[in-house]
Formats: structure tokens, C-alpha cells, sequence
């Protein structure tokens, strides 16, 4: 009997190979679903910057018919419109239509899904007239964006991207690069 009990107290226990793979499936599986999950995320918030990109460039043509002149041109002491594009006007402007809702944030700052601001001016710009432009944008998003939007060409088309005020002009970079750069997209309206 002695002899049974000290088998008995030898016997070693832990995992199976078979419970050791399922726990490394079901981490892989957890992981997986994390980074897809991030991904998705991510997707979201391009589709909300596209939309805002088309929602913003509609509501400025609608207030252009409504009142027959653009949105966020102030006007001298004598009443006539300046030609200096001011931004916080501008979406000033869009608010009071009804054409764009109130930040939530006070005041005429409109932000995008990557905590950036728009912003709307004619100084500075590679189009002839206003742009608008989504600062704080992600590389990756600014690829995005010029794949869905445009061309594909980070300095050609109707979307142009810059780092900074400096526009990506072919002596400085023609194609997308960083991923974690924040650059700034901008669209002629």
C-alpha cells in the first residue's frame, strides 16, 4: 500500500499540449480582433473625413445660392467683400444657415474624427480660389483620402496634402510616406 501512495504522490500535473494550443488560439484570436478591431476604427473615422470633406464643400455651394455670395468673405467699412478668406467666419457663416451644426465645443471651431480642425482660406493656396483643408491628418489617412477622393498623387489633382505650410510639391515629396506624420489635406472649393 506505501508503495501505491508514493506513485501516486510522484504523479506530475499540468497542461496538455492540447490545452496549451487551445490557450494560444484563443490569445491569437484575442489579438486579432484587437488590431482588426483598430483597424476598423480607423476606416470609420476616414469615411467620417471623407464625408466631411463632401458635406462641408455642399453646404458652402448651397449658402453660395441662398445668398449669392460665399461664405466667410467679411466686408470693408464700405460694405463691399473682402477677398481675405477668413476660416472661423467662414464656418461662422455655414452655422448660421443651418447649413453645418454647432460644435458642441463653443464657438465656430469645427473639428474632424482625428481631433483635427478645418479650415478654409485663399492665402497660401495651390488652387485658384478658397480651399478647404482637414488639418491634423494622419499619412495614412491623407493616402486614403487622395485614393477615394482624387487621384491617388499626393501633389496633383483636386486634393493636394502639406506638411506644415509647406506644400508637397515634387522637390519635396511626391508620394505618401510616416504613417504617424500628421499632415494637412486640402481641397479647392
Amino acid at each position: 500500500m506505501n508503495h501505491l501512495k508514493r506513485i501516486n504522490c510522484n504523479k506530475q500535473k499540468g497542461f496538455t499540449l492540447v490545452e496549451l494550443a487551445m490557450v494560444l488560439i484563443i490569445i491569437g484570436i484575442v489579438v486579432g480582433g484587437i488590431v482588426k478591431g483598430v483597424e476598423w476604427v480607423d476606416n470609420a473615422k476616414l469615411k467620417s473625413v471623407m464625408n466631411d470633406f463632401e458635406h462641408i464643400t455642399q453646404a458652402h455651394y448651397t449658402y453660395l445660392r441662398r445668398t449669392g455670395e460665399p461664405p466667410g468673405l467679411p466686408r470693408d467699412a464700405t460694405g463691399i467683400l473682402s477677398n481675405d478668406w477668413g476660416g472661423e467666419q467662414y464656418f461662422a457663416d455655414l452655422i448660421a444657415e443651418n447649413l453645418l451644426i454647432r460644435p458642441d465645443l463653443g464657438g465656430n471651431v469645427v473639428t474632424h474624427a482625428f481631433n483635427g480642425s478645418w479650415s478654409v482660406s485663399s492665402s497660401g493656396s495651390l488652387f485658384d480660389g478658397p480651399q478647404l483643408c482637414a488639418e491634423g491628418i494622419p499619412m495614412f489617412v491623407a493616402q486614403g483620402l487622395d485614393n477615394h477622393l482624387d487621384d491617388g498623387v499626393a501633389t496633383t489633382g483636386r486634393l493636394i496634402t502639406r506638411l506644415g505650410q509647406t506644400f508637397l510639391g515634387s522637390s519635396v515629396l511626391t508620394v505618401y510616406t510616416a504613417e504617424d506624420t500628421l499632415t494637412t489635406v486640402c481641397r479647392r472649393l
